[in-house]
């Protein structure tokens, strides 16, 4: 049985974040407008510079980034989510269900 981890995002983590989006939005990606898109799934470098003013989480299963989810407080004291995806290799297993229960009160603060 495989281990799943959830923990914070690690500078390191950043390809495997930016592969766990693109195989989960691949399918969408024609309903979506360019920007949109982009926005949605990141170059590396955009990764990597929203990775510095937002707050990530992965679930690491076996040792690849088998989902994502951000939390930004946008200055107004108010969080959200940013980014959530789970990769589809991975899906239906909980994986969704377990990060956002791992985005809890005490990370939603720490974000401001």
């Amino acid at each position: 049985m495989p281990t799943l981890i959830l923990r914070s995002a690690r500078s390191g983590d950043a390809d495997g974040i930016l592969a766990c989006l693109e195989a989960a939005f691949a399918s969408y990606r024609h309903e979506y407008a360019h920007a949109a898109y982009r926005d949605t799934v990141p170059d590396l470098e955009s990764l990597r510079e929203r990775m510095s003013t937002t707050t990530l989480f992965v679930a690491e299963c076996d040792g690849n980034i088998a989902g994502t989810v951000g939390v930004g407080v946008p200055g107004t004291g108010v969080a959200r989510l940013r980014g959530m995806a789970v990769d589809p290799a991975y899906q239906h297993g909980g994986i969704g269900r377990r990060l956002l229960g791992h985005v809890d009160a005490d990370h939603l603060f720490a974000a401001e």
